[in-house]
């Protein structure tokens, strides 16, 4: 994972609240597998999601647009994040 931009503006973060049992649903579908929440944690980390203590997400615009909108409680934009 990398980002290109550095520094405290980041204008198209979104902090994310994931349904993790939709996207999981949906991601067994896409695999044909049975999938473990362990499962669907890796694949939000390996397409750019980045996990944060209080259990939501931070995700540039480009990495939301990956989910469905059903897999999505909510979104809020970032104006910008302090270090």
């Amino acid at each position: 994972m990398h980002f290109k931009r550095k520094g405290p503006a980041m204008a198209n973060t979104y902090v994310v609240d994931v349904d993790l049992a939709q996207l999981r649903a949906h991601r067994s579908r896409v695999e044909n597998r049975p999938l473990s929440d362990e499962d669907v944690r890796s694949w939000l980390l390996n397409y750019g999601f980045c996990p944060r203590m209080d259990g939501l997400y931070l995700a540039d615009d480009a990495v939301l647009r990956l989910l469905d909108p059903s897999e999505i409680i909510a979104a809020r934009a970032v104006g910008h994040l302090v270090h």
